[in-house]
């Protein structure tokens, strides 16, 4: 299923056009092993057409379940995405702003659903973590810092960097 936006439409409505649907996404993440499950994104996007550049904006929310990379945990996570998109079909004004990206289009169709998903990779964490104090798990014994406390010892050197302590002696 493809969300698509008609530009030759949208300059005749007067208020911006309403889009409500449901993406999979699904697909992006069979690779990823710290996520095990995700809802389908429900996309809500307005758009209207601001004399050539048709602008695209909303959210896109979804829930997502991790494996937290610390402490191995299993969490949920509500997502957020916001969008905005421009797009027009005149190069002048497509160069125009160095500043704002507009996307060049060259049919009056455009599929905006790559857009939402790149947002959507762009949002996710590079390591998921359940909580930002997460103390992850013991290198030694392999407890859960944050449910226990172990009596490992935690300072033990790397030999091929036993030299650099000598540089901080007081």
């Amino acid at each position: 299923m493809t969300i698509m936006i008609k530009l030759r439409e949208l300059v005749t409505k007067k208020d911006p056009v309403v889009i409500r649907q449901t993406l999979s996404v699904s697909d992006l993440i069979s690779n990823r092993k710290e996520i095990m499950n995700i809802t389908p994104l429900e996309v809500d996007l307005q758009v209207k057409m601001d004399f050539e550049v048709a602008r695209v904006w909303g959210t896109c929310n979804g829930e997502i379940h991790y494996v937290c990379s610390r402490c191995l945990k299993e969490f949920n996570k509500t997502l957020q995405i916001n969008i905005q998109e421009a797009f027009t079909q005149n190069s002048e004004i497509a160069k125009s702003d160095p500043e704002e990206s507009i996307q060049l289009v060259t049919s009056d169709e455009v599929d905006i659903e790559p857009y939402i998903r790149e947002s959507f990779l762009l949002d996710l964490p590079y390591a998921p973590i359940c909580k930002e104090s997460c103390k992850g798990l013991c290198p030694t014994c392999g407890i859960n810092k944050n449910e226990a406390s172990c009596t490992c010892k935690q300072d033990q050197i790397d030999p091929r960097l036993a030299k650099l302590k000598d540089f901080y002696v007081e």
